[in-house]
C-alpha cells in the first residue's frame, strides 16, 4: 500500500492498549507511553530524584539550614544524627543505597518488606532496636520515629514497581536523555506519587539556579496542587512566571543557592496567607488546650484501669455494665440526636424524661449544649464553621475539638429556641452537674450494690468504665463514620455508610443516609441494618409514647440511590474506550470507499452506514480470515447482523475500536 497517500487521506486505525491502574480503574495511554513491563523501572529514573530524597540526607539538610525554620534545630539535629551511629537508618539511604533498593525491589506489594527481614537484617535488627528504643525515649517513641517510618518507606519501595509511568520531555533535566515519571497509583500511596514529582520538580529549579528550602516545600506543593501542575512538567520560564503571577513572591527572593524563606509582595495572595499558620509558642499551645475536659477524658479511664485491677468483676456486674451502656448510649441516639436535635419524631413526657436522664448519665453535655452543637455540624458539614469537622482529620473530629479551646465567633450558629421552650430540657439545663454524676456513677453502683451487693464492681465497671466506651463509641459517630464505609445517597460530604460503625454506636453508622435525610427517624433504612436506636423508637411507638415517627420520602431515597449509581457507572464509563465520538467522524461517499480500498489497499467494512478498518483484526477473527477478508470494500451490515452470523453484544462492542469513519453514500464531502 502507498503509506504516503493513506496518510494524507486518513491516519490508520491501531489499537490503544490498556494500563491498569491498581484498584481504581483502567487508564488508556497512548502507544508513545507504554513501557515494557519487564524493564527495571529504576533505570529509567533520572539520579536527581534520588539525589534529593528526603531518605538521603536529612542530616546534611539540616546542616545546609534548609530542613527546619530555625537555625538552632537545623544545627541540634543535624549534629546529632550524624554523631550518633544508632540513628543512622534516618541518614543512611545514599543515592546509591536508595536507588539500589528502588531497581532491585521485589515485585511482590511487600515484597522489600520481606527482602528486609533476612537472617542477616534480623540480627542487626534485634540488636539495633533496644539501644534506639532507649535513647528515644521508650517504646513510644521507637514505635513513632523508628517503627513506623521503617516500615512505610519499605513499603513504598515494595509498591512503586507495579505503578505505571508515563515518559517525560527530552528537555527536562538532561536533554540527551528520556526517563519516565509516575502518574497513576494506589489511592492509600497517593502522596507517594506526588512527592516523587515535586521533588523532580524542585531539582529541575535547583539546576536553574532557583533553590526553595524544604519548609517552603509547602506553598510551591499547593501552588501545584492548585493549578494541576503536578503531572505536568513545563518549562522553567512558564512554570516561575505562573508561580510568580499566582502567589505575588519577589523574584529578588529567589536566589541561586539561597536558604532566605520565600517572601511575600504588599500584595501577596490571599491563598498563600491562607496557607501560612502562625507559630505558636510552647505556652500558647498549652493554653489554648481545655484542660478540664482533658481532666475528665483522662481520669475517667485512669479511674476505671484502676477499678479493674482492684477490683474482681463479677459475672452480674459485667451483664449490668453492658444493659446500662446500651441505655445511655441511647440516652445520646434516640434522645439527644434524633428526637431533640433531629425532631424526627415525637414523644410524651415519660420517654422525653427517660431520654434526658440517661442521655446525661453519658457525660456529654446538656440537651442544649449537645443539640446546638450537632444542629451546627449538619449546617456546615465538613466546613471551618462545623464544631467538628472530619475535614480537619480523625483525632480532631473524634476528640481533639473537647480538647481544645474552640473560637465560637468562628463557628457557625444555629437556633435552638424549640427547645428552650421545652420543660423537661430548661430542668436538665439548670440541675445538669447533679443528675449527670448521679445517672453516670450513683444510679449504676446504687443497682449492683443493693441488687449482687458489688458496691464497688458497681461503681468502677458499670460506671468508669462503662462511661469509658460510651464517650468514645458517641464520638465513633463524628469520626469513624465520616471515614469507613460507602457513600450511597451522597459523595458530596464526608458522611459514610458502615456496618461496622453501626455496631460500635448503636446503630448510627448509616451515617451517608443520616446526613441526606436527617429528619427521618432512621438511620439504619434497610430493615436488616442494625440500628437498636430505631427499634426503641418503634417500640415505643407501639406503646403509644412515641408518634409522627418521620420517613423520607421512599422516591427520593430512591433517586438518590440511583443518582449515585449512575454516578458510579458514568465514572467507569470514562475510563473504558467507546470509540471515537461519531459526531468527530469524517464522512466518506461511495467513491472515496472505493478509492480508499481499492488504490490505498485499507481494510474497510461497512456496517450500519460506519466504516471500520478492520486490518489489525483479521487474524484474530474467530470465524476466521476468510469469512472477514470476504466483506471487505462491501456493505457487510447484513452479514454481521445475521445473514452469515448474528454477532453478539461483546463483537458489536469491539467494534468502536475499528471505526474509521461515518458512510454518507449522498455526501459530496
Amino acid at each position: 500500500m502507498d503509506d504516503n497517500e493513506s496518510t494524507e487521506l486518513m491516519p490508520q486505525v491501531t489499537y490503544l492498549k490498556k494500563f491498569k491502574n491498581i484498584g481504581r480503574k483502567l487508564v488508556e495511554i497512548p502507544d508513545q507511553f507504554i513501557r515494557n513491563s519487564t524493564n527495571k523501572t529504576g533505570e529509567k529514573l533520572p539520579i536527581e530524584l534520588f539525589e534529593i530524597s528526603h531518605f538521603k540526607s536529612f542530616s546534611l539538610n539540616c546542616l545546609n539550614n534548609s530542613y527546619f525554620k530555625s537555625k538552632s534545630w537545623n544545627l541540634a539535629i543535624g549534629t546529632l544524627i550524624l554523631s550518633n551511629t544508632l540513628l543512622f537508618p534516618f541518614n543512611n539511604q545514599t543515592n546509591i543505597h536508595f536507588q539500589q533498593s528502588f531497581e532491585d525491589r521485589d515485585h511482590k506489594y511487600f515484597g522489600n518488606l520481606i527482602k528486609w527481614l533476612s537472617l542477616k537484617k534480623k540480627k542487626y535488627l534485634l540488636i539495633s532496636i533496644p539501644m534506639v528504643m532507649l535513647l528515644l525515649g521508650g517504646l513510644k517513641s521507637l514505635i513513632i520515629y523508628y517503627v513506623v517510618p521503617w516500615v512505610l518507606f519499605n513499603i513504598e519501595l515494595s509498591v512503586i514497581n507495579h505503578l505505571p509511568l508515563v515518559k517525560m520531555s527530552k528537555s527536562q533535566f538532561k536533554p540527551d536523555r528520556e526517563y519516565f515519571v509516575m502518574v497513576s497509583h494506589f489511592k492509600w500511596f497517593e502522596y507517594l506519587i506526588k512527592d516523587y514529582n515535586l521533588l523532580a520538580i524542585i531539582k529541575y529549579l535547583h539546576r536553574e539556579g532557583i533553590y526553595i528550602p524544604h519548609y517552603n516545600y509547602r506553598i510551591f506543593y499547593s501552588f501545584l496542587k492548585r493549578n494541576q501542575l503536578l503531572n505536568e512538567f513545563i518549562s522553567n520560564g512558564d512554570l516561575i512566571s505562573e508561580f510568580m503571577n499566582y502567589t505575588g513572591i519577589d523574584n529578588q527572593n529567589l536566589k541561586k543557592e539561597t536558604t532566605t524563606p520565600l517572601k511575600s509582595s504588599n500584595q501577596v495572595n490571599d491563598f498563600i496567607i491562607s496557607q501560612q499558620k502562625k507559630s505558636r509558642k510552647i505556652w500558647e499551645f498549652l493554653d489554648s488546650l481545655n484542660w478540664f475536659r482533658i481532666f475528665v477524658f483522662t481520669s475517667v479511664p485512669a479511674i476505671g484501669l484502676y477499678g479493674y485491677f482492684t477490683v474482681n468483676l463479677q459475672q452480674k456486674t459485667l451483664i449490668w455494665s453492658f444493659v446500662y451502656y446500651q441505655l445511655t448510649m441511647l440516652g445520646i441516639t434516640a434522645g439527644y440526636h434524633r428526637l431533640f436535635a433531629h425532631r424526627s419524631y415525637s414523644a410524651n413526657n415519660f420517654v422525653k424524661f427517660l431520654w434526658i436522664v440517661l442521655g446525661a448519665g453519658s457525660a456529654q453535655g446538656t440537651v442544649l449544649q449537645w443539640s446546638s452543637d450537632h444542629r451546627v455540624h449538619h449546617r456546615y458539614v465538613d466546613t471551618p464553621k462545623d464544631p467538628y469537622s472530619a475535614s480537619e482529620g480523625f483525632f480532631w473530629s473524634h476528640i481533639g475539638w473537647l480538647l481544645c479551646k474552640q473560637d465560637f465567633t468562628k463557628l457557625g450558629k444555629s437556633n435552638i429556641d424549640d427547645l428552650k421552650s421545652d420543660k423537661l430540657v430548661k430542668w436538665q439545663y439548670d440541675q445538669y452537674l447533679w443528675i449527670m454524676l448521679f445517672m453516670s456513677f450513683g444510679f449504676p453502683t446504687l443497682i449492683a450494690g443493693f441488687g449482687w451487693n458489688d458496691w464497688s464492681g458497681g461503681f468502677f465497671y458499670s460506671g468508669f468504665i462503662r462511661l469509658f466506651f460510651v464517650h468514645h463509641s458517641t464520638f465513633f459517630v463524628n469520626s469513624l463514620a465520616h471515614f469507613l464505609g460507602s457513600s450511597p445517597y451522597s459523595d458530596k460530604n464526608t458522611p459514610k455508610d458502615s456496618a461496622i460503625t453501626a455496631f460500635l454506636t448503636c446503630g448510627e453508622g448509616y451515617h451517608n443516609f443520616h446526613h441526606e435525610f436527617p429528619n427521618d427517624y432512621r438511620n439504619g433504612y434497610e430493615w436488616y441494618h442494625y440500628d437498636p436506636t430505631k427499634w426503641s423508637i418503634k417500640f415505643f411507638s407501639y406503646l403509644g409514647m412515641a408518634y409522627n415517627l418521620k420517613e423520607f420520602s421512599e422516591n427520593e431515597i430512591q433517586k438518590s440511590k440511583i443518582q449515585m449509581i449512575q454516578k458510579e457507572i458514568d465514572s467507569k464509563k470514562e475510563n473504558i474506550y467507546w470509540g471515537i465520538d461519531k459526531d468527530q467522524l469524517p464522512t466518506l461517499n461511495q467513491r472515496e470507499f472505493e478509492q480508499l480500498v481499492n488504490e490505498n489497499k485499507r481494510k474497510l467494512i461497512i456496517i450500519n452506514n460506519q466504516i471500520y478498518d478492520i486490518e489489525s483484526f483479521i487474524e484474530d477473527h474467530p470465524g476466521g480470515k476468510s469469512m472477514i477478508l470476504s466483506a471487505v470494500g462491501k456493505d457487510a451490515t447484513k452479514m454481521f447482523n445475521g445473514e452469515v452470523y448474528d454477532h453478539s453484544k461483546a463483537a458489536n462492542n469491539l467494534l468502536c475500536q475499528f471505526l474509521f469513519a461515518s458512510f454518507n453514500n449522498n455526501s459530496n464531502q
